[in-house]
């Protein structure tokens, strides 16, 4: 018996594909995460049933990929969060009356304001027409606020000289104004 026989098979090892969806995130509301990690041809699986190279994401949740290229496969995944926007309501576009005054109010809590003229307070005080507008940021989102402030002159008013006269004489007093009320 002393046969001897021998054999050589080559073994190579394939990377499982290089890839990474990024560190766990939070955006703020109405913005859009677009997932895309920029891998060469493969086959990409989503836990949202998706077959395609990216995904844009508006929801809070685990998202995952997992891509196969050439029978060897990786999955990864993030976690991701959506904070509010902070809600500010400067009222409709407003008319006053010359000297009058609207207060402008956005107070809210842990929050930072803009004003227009850079004032930085929560409140802001019109006295005058103009566009007025703010940004308020809280937990690291913002938005902005506008409105319009005219001023309504006083109407002016002139009945007549002072006046003297007889018993029997009449004298029309005459306020016309233009959309006035009397």
């Amino acid at each position: 018996f002393g046969c001897n026989s021998a054999d050589t098979v080559h073994i190579t090892f394939k990377p499982p594909p290089s890839f990474t969806l990024g560190v766990d995130t939070s955006l703020c509301d109405h913005q859009v995460l677009r997932l895309n990690p920029s891998l060469p041809k493969g086959n990409y699986l989503w836990n949202t049933g998706s077959s395609l190279p990216s995904i844009d994401v508006t929801s809070s949740g685990v998202y995952w990929l997992q891509v196969s290229i050439q029978g060897c496969a990786k999955r990864d995944s993030i976690l991701l969060g959506f904070k509010p926007v902070p809600a500010i309501n400067l009222g409709r576009d407003t008319v006053l009356c010359e000297g009058q005054t609207l207060l402008l109010d956005v107070t809210k809590d842990n929050a930072a304001y803009q004003w227009q003229n850079g004032s930085v307070s929560a409140t802001y005080l019109v006295s005058k027409p103009g566009d007025y507008s703010v940004r308020v940021t809280e937990n690291g989102c913002d938005t902005t606020g506008s409105i319009t402030v005219k001023y309504l002159q006083k109407p002016q008013v002139y009945i007549a000289k002072d006046t003297t006269l007889c018993l029997s004489q009449t004298l029309t007093l005459n306020a016309t104004n233009p959309s006035s009320v009397y």
